[in-house]
């Protein structure tokens, strides 16, 4: 619900473009300008303190890196999505690191320097970040009750304690 919508932690990320001032999402018309999403997917393990152990410890897997790098560009005049994925092994100019991936810039601690990369080599401002964890993805999963996923064969897992019959099945986010 939108009253939850407080209880999203935010930080600040350099670089961003102010939504309807920028190039790229000057006003259509619409009571809402286009805007270009940056949608990361991160693997950290530092989750505070009501985190899930079962997703590790900052001290078993240090630092965070970006699984999924995904531009979306949103169009609400036409109520149109555009959606880009960079893959995390592409390679770009990061500065400060030479030429390497770009999940780089984003294991740099914000993602600030992924930003300036995206825009510095891509030419995409990016108007809004947000970034889903384990236990963002978990919460997400929980939300819009589950999600089915198909099974051909019996799935056991003993690390993840996963263990499910073949067949049609509704995973909950843990």
């Amino acid at each position: 619900p939108v009253e939850r919508l407080g209880e999203i932690r935010r930080i600040t990320v350099g670089g961003l473009h102010q939504q309807g001032h920028s190039a790229q999402s000057r006003s259509d018309g619409s009571s809402i300008s286009p805007f270009t999403l940056l949608a990361i997917g991160s693997d950290t393990r530092n989750l505070g303190p009501a985190s899930s152990a079962q997703f590790g410890s900052s001290s078993s897997v240090a630092g965070s890196r970006s699984d999924s790098i995904i531009l979306i560009r949103v169009v609400p005049r036409t109520r149109s999505l555009a959606l880009l994925s960079i893959p995390r092994d592409t390679l770009v100019p990061v500065p400060g690191f030479g030429t390497t991936r770009i999940n780089a810039a984003f294991n740099s601690g914000t993602p600030t320097l992924l930003v300036t990369v995206l825009q510095q080599d891509f030419g995409i401002e990016v108007n809004h970040v947000v970034e889903f964890n384990f236990a963002t993805f978990q919460q997400v999963a929980d939300a819009v009750g589950g999600v089915e996923q198909w099974f051909p064969a019996p799935a056991r897992d003993s690390y993840s304690l996963l263990s499910q019959p073949a067949g049609c099945v509704n995973l909950s986010g843990s």
